[in-house]
């Protein structure tokens, strides 16, 4: 973050050595704690689970946080040489990805491996995946340095995949139909614990350390009192930033949890300890230091939450879109049709033979090229189900009002209860 000139041409070389090693560590993690396919199903990528065989390793793997701690100990040593040696900044994200990897692989291989098992093959992609996400997340204020330092072309040129890609993950990710593009597991666990949560909180972090990294900048060039009202004013308020962000973010729903205090305790004293760590490094090279990686870290979390955010927003207005315009047309046309015959149609494509729906809507996901979705209807003769796969969402499905239910309203002089959704209008809270 500080801008210095890149290493020479034989540590940079070293540098990429030592990555390929925690790359080949990395996968000897996944093949000796995965668990072990059956003899008959086993594939070149399934895991072994042949370290638990070995004497040397066995103290390691009788627990999850031995096992995290020590086989990603070295992971983390790699990770830091790498980092020291080149000082790339796509190499220190690779390095930071294979960290997070080693330590999944290490928990779902030791403790969780059932969780490993009911994903089968998805589940090496998945945590490889949410590693990556969540490596290049922690790494963006490195990758902003070197993104800043390009012409306005390159950064477009880079940095427009990550915007396409990333809403494209979002939205086209869900463990209710598994035609979806992008759908890897039979949960969208990237999504949410990769992108709404990982990279979240990182995009967090790096806005509020931003802000009192700023504040300090400023202080730096003034003195006495101004300089330390300042600066305790603008780390504070850096430090408030990720309650205040956090809380907004789940007003909105962004957030798959519940904001509690542990929740926003937790946030903001990373922010205080990230804070105090590139304070301590860059106060010595003063204000000029100081709001060089104020702008890096900035830049940084905006890069993280612009996708993020772009996702999101796409995402719910094709839920809205398919729940309230969509599968509202149907819902109309099929009373419609009831009213008229006293049954439901058999299928939806009766609705246009009656003139009822010029065509059969569908469901609005992913852009609408990358998947090719129908609703999915199921007639009961005076009742139904119309369901719908959502980004991120449980199966949505709507039943209509029992007849019987009107009957016993209009008697009673009540007003008589509507048709039903199965999903709500906000994602559900993880905790």
């Amino acid at each position: 973050m500080s801008g210095r000139e890149g290493p020479r041409p034989t540590a940079a070389i070293g540098a990429w050595l030592l990555l390929a090693a925690l790359l080949f560590y990395t996968a000897a993690i996944h093949y000796g704690v995965g668990p072990k396919p059956h003899a008959d199903a086993a594939r070149w990528y399934d895991p072994r689970a042949f370290f638990f065989g070995w004497e040397i390793l066995t103290p390691l793997l009788e627990g999850p946080a031995r096992a995290v701690a020590g086989l990603g100990g070295v992971a983390a040593a790699l990770a830091v040489a790498v980092a020291i040696t080149g000082r790339s900044a796509l190499a220190t994200a690779i390095a930071a990805s294979c960290v997070i990897a080693v330590a999944l692989f290490a928990f779902y291989g030791v403790q969780a491996d059932f969780v490993w098992r009911f994903f089968h093959w998805r589940g090496s992609a998945v945590i490889a995946t949410t590693a990556l996400v969540v490596g290049f997340a922690v790494a963006a204020p490195l990758l902003a340095g070197s993104w800043l330092r390009l012409s306005w072309p390159w950064r477009v040129a880079v940095y427009l995949p990550f915007c396409l890609a990333v809403p494209a993950f979002m939205g086209n990710a869900t463990g209710t139909d598994p035609t979806l593009r992008f759908a890897i597991s039979p949960w969208p666990a990237v999504p949410v614990f990769g992108l709404a949560i990982g990279a979240a909180f990182a995009a967090i972090a790096f806005a509020a350390v931003a802000l009192g990294t700023g504040a300090l900048a400023l202080a730096r060039t003034r003195s006495g009192v101004a300089a330390v009202g300042l600066g305790a004013a603008g780390v504070g308020l850096g430090l408030a930033l990720p309650v205040l962000l956090l809380r907004v973010g789940s007003a909105a729903g962004l957030f798959p949890f519940r904001t509690g205090g542990p929740t926003l305790a937790g946030a903001s004293l990373g922010a205080a300890l990230l804070l105090a760590a590139v304070a301590g490094a860059r106060w010595s090279g003063g204000a000029a230091a100081l709001a060089r990686s104020t702008r890096i870290l900035a830049v940084g979390a905006a890069l993280i939450a612009l996708p993020l955010l772009t996702g999101h927003l796409l995402s719910r207005d094709d839920y809205r879109t398919t729940r309230e315009q969509r599968a509202g047309a149907i819902i109309d046309a099929l009373a419609a049709y009831y009213e008229r015959e006293r049954l439901y149609p058999d299928s939806l494509e009766e609705l246009v033979a009656s003139a009822d729906l010029a065509s059969i809507p569908e469901p609005r996901i992913g852009f609408g090229l990358l998947y090719d979705a129908d609703f999915q209807y199921q007639n009961f003769g005076t009742s139904y189900i119309l369901e719908f796969s959502a980004p991120g969402w449980v199966q949505c499905a709507y039943n209509p009002p029992w007849d019987d239910d009107e009957a016993d309203a209009e008697a009673d002089g009540e007003e008589a209860l509507g048709g039903a959704w199965s999903c709500p209008t906000e994602p559900p809270e993880l905790w």
